[in-house]
């Protein structure tokens, strides 16, 4: 069985599947092939959360949103989610539908991260590997 894997879903994409879907029928034509999806409607997904060193991130907060496209818009689901990792930096949640999931995560000395992913496996995982901030440069002294 090969391994399951998610894919990043940059801004610009994210942008040209919205003008697809506001074309006729392209929402209604998505929520079509979603439904002939066999087997894949509740999604479990996990989140871990790492430093630049690659060891867990305890109390991060994580925000899961599953993302819609509604009249050729990206939307809020209801379904989002807000928890905080254990020791381990991960934290797992079930209940999202195929489709565009939005992780964000804050963490106390990190860069903030955010980023879109097109769900479509049973279980899905997906790494983070947080940023510290960068040194802030000023011309004021």
């Amino acid at each position: 069985m090969e391994p399951k894997r998610h894919i990043r879903v940059p801004a610009a994409v994210l942008f040209l599947a919205t003008l697809l879907a506001a074309l006729p029928g392209g929402a209604a034509a998505q929520k079509t092939a979603a439904a002939k999806k066999p087997g894949v409607t509740d999604i479990r997904v996990t989140v871990t959360v790492l430093d630049p060193h690659g060891h867990p991130v305890k109390n991060a907060g994580v925000v899961l949103r599953q993302a819609s496209v509604d009249h050729g818009k990206l939307g809020k689901d209801p379904f989002n989610v807000e928890l905080h990792t254990g020791h381990t930096g991960t934290i797992t949640v079930r209940g999202f539908t195929p489709g565009i999931v939005v992780v964000q995560v804050i963490a106390k000395d990190f860069n903030t991260y955010g980023q879109a992913f097109i769900m479509r496996h049973a279980d899905e995982t997906v790494h983070v590997k947080l940023k510290p901030p960068q040194r802030q440069i000023s011309i004021y002294h």
